[in-house]
């Protein structure tokens, strides 16, 4: 895999990079990347298991201008796990395995310490504001974002963007393949679904519907307006054929008297024919309608921004946001804790975060502190992962130091997750799920 990116690099850019030279001093040939190291660690409560891993990480991206209109990228990812005892270690009580780290370490794929994935290889058609990407990319949206755990989601088709009007843009993709980040391996859409956990199903039973799911595309489409001065406006709809269709509404509201932003999220997620299968232990969507409202306030300082944010799945039906394709988009998601695949749901969340510069360095730090109120971790019909009531703490402070252009950082981060239920003696929705300390530390060097 190695040999081909490289060997790919060097076709891409020796047809064109000695007359580009001559034509100009900026060469078109592009490259970047990124190598680091991530240490990641779950401290369960009592005699529960503990679990830990430690990996390296790279990614290497090229991109070729060969005409004004016409632009060509590929990046490379590699993942290293030096030791896997963190990963393969099991519970002795509640047989279960580690979650977060769990996510570095896909067991169909890598047998051995490594593995890789090529999430970009496409064209780029640019003409008068508009552009048109052909092949493998990654977008940033609500649902599917290139969120690195440890590869981007990244996706595979044909992406249009519009940016030619003033205060409007659109985007439509239409979506073969989706490379899920906990594999980095490219996947007919349906089969990308339970790429991760599956959760359970009505019935408390493990969940079957992985590689079950018959859905071969997606459809995006965007739609963006700035109003006016104060305000704008934010679309998404994501229509999987014979599974779902979620439409996402945001509105975002600039006071300048009091200096406050207010910003209003809503998500309907319908069902779509079978929902992924017609055998029902199979499919992935059983529930008719799905429903989230969210609200946030956000004022900002010289160097602080504090938020209030609310959120709200109503208890018509779980929302299913496939955990392969990247961070949720709720305004009270908190990092290491999802509400995804849950219904009726309430959940509030304060967040501060500050950032400064010294003579040498820059820094950024973070805190939240949320709650949220699930359902019954039992009650399986409305809570797909038997997730528990809980309070989550977390804080993160990121250093970067001016020196050699900034090329290093570095961050820790820390989080708490009370339980906010009786749980009786039920460990096996208490594991990795409440009552625990996290630990994640991550240095990157970055040319």
């Amino acid at each position: 895999m190695i040999k081909r990116f490289i060997l790919l690099l060097v076709l891409l850019s020796t047809p064109f990079l000695g007359k580009a030279q001559k034509e100009t001093n900026k060469s078109p040939l592009s490259i970047k990347g990124v190598l680091g190291s991530r240490y990641i660690s779950t401290h369960n409560r009592g005699e529960l298991a503990d679990f830990n891993a430690l990996i390296g990480q790279g990614m290497l991206k090229a991109s070729y201008k060969a005409k004004p209109w016409l632009k060509f990228s590929a990046q490379f990812n590699g993942v290293y796990i030096p030791f896997k005892d963190g990963l393969l270690r099991v519970d002795a009580a509640t047989g279960s395995g580690p979650i977060y780290e769990g996510n570095l370490w896909n067991d169909r794929l890598m047998s051995g310490n490594t593995q890789f994935s090529l999430p970009v290889l496409n064209a780029e058609l640019e003409f008068k504001s508009q552009f048109l990407t052909l092949g493998r990319f990654t977008k940033e949206s609500p649902i599917i974002n290139p969120e690195p755990w440890p590869f981007p989601n990244a996706m595979e088709g044909v992406w249009y963007e519009n940016y030619s009007a003033e205060s409007t843009s659109w985007q439509l993709g239409i979506i073969r393949r989706i490379a899920p980040r906990f594999s980095g391996a490219f996947e007919v859409v349906g089969e990308s679904i339970g790429v991760g956990a599956t959760g359970v199903d009505f019935d408390g039973n493990t969940a079957q519907y992985r590689g079950q799911i018959d859905a071969g595309l997606m459809l995006i489409a965007n739609f963006q307006q700035q109003l006016n001065e104060k305000a704008s406006m934010n679309l998404w709809n994501y229509f999987v054929p014979n599974v779902t269709n979620t439409f996402i509404a945001e509105s975002k509201l600039h006071l300048a008297d009091p200096a406050i932003n207010i910003s209003g999220m809503a998500i309907v997620q319908n069902r779509l024919g079978d929902g992924g299968n017609a055998v029902e232990s199979l499919t992935y969507q059983r529930d008719d309608l799905a429903l989230y409202l969210g609200l946030r306030l956000e004022k900002h300082l010289e160097k602080d921004v504090f938020q209030m944010n609310l959120s709200r799945i109503s208890a018509d039906g779980r929302l299913l946001l496939p955990r392969e394709w990247g961070r949720e988009p709720f305004y009270t998601f908190q990092r290491r804790t999802r509400v995804e695949g849950a219904s009726d749901v309430w959940a509030i969340m304060l967040k501060w975060q500050r950032s400064w510069v010294t003579d040498k360095s820059l820094y950024r730090f973070f805190t939240s502190i949320g709650k949220n109120k699930m359902p019954l971790a039992t009650d399986y019909p409305k809570n797909k992962y038997t997730l528990p009531s809980h309070v989550h703490w977390d804080a993160s402070l990121r250093y970067q130091p001016i020196a050699g252009d900034g090329k290093i950082t570095a961050e820790i981060y820390l989080a708490y997750r009370f339980l906010a239920e009786d749980i009786h003696t039920n460990y096996n929705v208490l594991i990795n799920r409440a009552d625990f300390v996290h630990v994640d530390i991550i240095f990157n060097y970055n040319f």
